[in-house]
């Protein structure tokens, strides 16, 4: 607005106010996401189709897909600023004070229709390297002997990737692995697209 309001000459309230009450719009957060290259999509369409049709075809139930992944708690009250606003008709003048390297804590589950496993509390301020993840599935799978009948999916970070990880996922449910990296190196599988 104030950008508005240099070039049309204007204050910068008069620029919010022709835009908010007389033209009724609204503010948007401008929000940043990864681009997709044309590989990527095609990649994602051809992912879908497999998908489809291994469902079609009865060779995957997504009820027995054990969806995998890893999420960040801030121990502070620490709140992503970009997802956080406050509407008032005053400026509450507010600040949040948070530490460079703010306390967190990882937590790694696995889940599908029929099983939980987890969930995995990580310590270290939560960083997970290819030796973290690996120790995560051991004892995953250390919990559950009936993981066989499953399929594994998870997603395509680096960690996750490892020649040991993929190993060991290969080892434990065979062709039955929904990975970034699992079918190149092992020749089947499904690839997970980036």
């Amino acid at each position: 607005m104030r950008n508005l309001g240099q070039r049309l000459n204007i204050s910068r309230e008069t620029a919010r106010t022709i835009l908010a009450e007389d033209l009724s719009l609204h503010p948007y957060k401008i929000q940043i996401v990864q681009p997709l290259t044309t590989h990527n999509v095609r990649e994602r369409l051809e992912f879908a189709d497999e998908i489809c049709e291994l469902i079609d075809s009865k060779k995957l139930k997504p009820e027995r897909i054990i969806f995998t992944d890893e999420a960040h708690f801030w121990l502070n009250g620490y709140v992503n600023r970009q997802n956080f606003r406050v509407w008032g008709s005053e400026n509450p003048h507010m600040t949040v004070s948070r530490p460079l390297h703010p306390e967190k804590v990882t937590v790694w589950a696995g889940i599908c229709s029929q099983v939980l496993i987890g969930p995995i509390f990580l310590r270290d301020n939560g960083v997970i390297n290819g030796e973290v993840y690996h120790r995560i599935l051991q004892e995953a799978f250390a919990k559950m002997e009936h993981l066989k009948a499953f399929h594994w999916q998870q997603d395509g970070a680096p960690q996750h990737r490892t020649e040991a990880n993929l190993s060991l996922l290969g080892s434990r449910f065979g062709t039955k692995v929904i990975a970034k990296g699992f079918k190149e190196r092992f020749g089947c599988g499904i690839n997970w697209p980036l």
